[in-house]
């Protein structure tokens, strides 16, 4: 996604261009977000009826879209030039990542294992920060330590109750170790090519083992 011309490097400009788009996106949609939840606290104090407060809000939504990258990205895919958006990209911003990727000056190209070698020991690094949280300098997390972790990315509101199953279900614990627990996230980032295979085995009518 970031290489734009095809030559199996990232340069500095390639990469602030995404960065830019990325960025762009995310204030469109925290000001989308304060819109609609004006909205919301308008609906019930005045009913149907716009506040002013509304309006000028309506404005904020509109000033975000200033002319630039994502005014180049509005014109339609087919329709967008590398060249339209690295005028608009500001070089002089640098940051902790952009030295560490492509140099004090800048000049710097990264390969795409260098970059997935950075992001495999970022995502362990944050993993190995909420499991040291559980572990309390342990080599191993319980099974109910784990399932609270789980369960913090999901919508139950019946926690006691997944707990108590937990607790029937394994009655002698063996504990978690940080490699079964990295493994089991890596499971979990790559969740859709897991859904597309048991697609597969469901159209074929195969049962699937453990």
């Amino acid at each position: 996604m970031f290489d734009a011309d095809g030559n199996e490097m990232v340069d500095k400009r390639e990469f602030l261009v995404l960065e830019e788009i990325f960025r762009k996106k995310k204030a469109r949609k925290e000001v989308a977000d304060d819109s609609h939840r004006l909205d919301q606290q308008t609906l019930q104090l005045y009913g149907n009826r716009k506040s002013q407060t509304h309006s000028v809000r309506k404005k904020d939504v509109q000033h975000v879209g200033t002319p630039g990258v994502w005014d180049a990205l509005r014109r339609g895919t087919s329709q967008v030039l590398f060249s339209d958006l690295t005028e608009n990209v500001n070089e002089k911003t640098e940051t902790t990542l952009l030295v560490h990727f492509f140099g004090k000056r800048g000049r710097a190209e990264l390969k795409f294992e260098d970059f997935y070698k950075f992001m495999d020991n970022l995502q362990t690094e944050v993993l190995e920060i909420e499991f040291l949280s559980y572990s309390k300098g342990m080599p191993i997390i319980s099974e109910e330590d784990f399932t609270r972790i789980l369960l913090r990315y999901t919508n139950v509101d019946d926690v006691s109750g997944y707990m108590e199953n937990v607790h029937h279900s394994i009655p002698d614990e063996k504990g978690i170790s940080f490699e079964e627990f990295r493994c089991f996230f890596q499971f979990l980032n790559n969740l859709e090519d897991f859904a597309i295979a048991m697609q597969m085995y469901n159209f074929a009518h195969r049962s699937v083992g453990q």
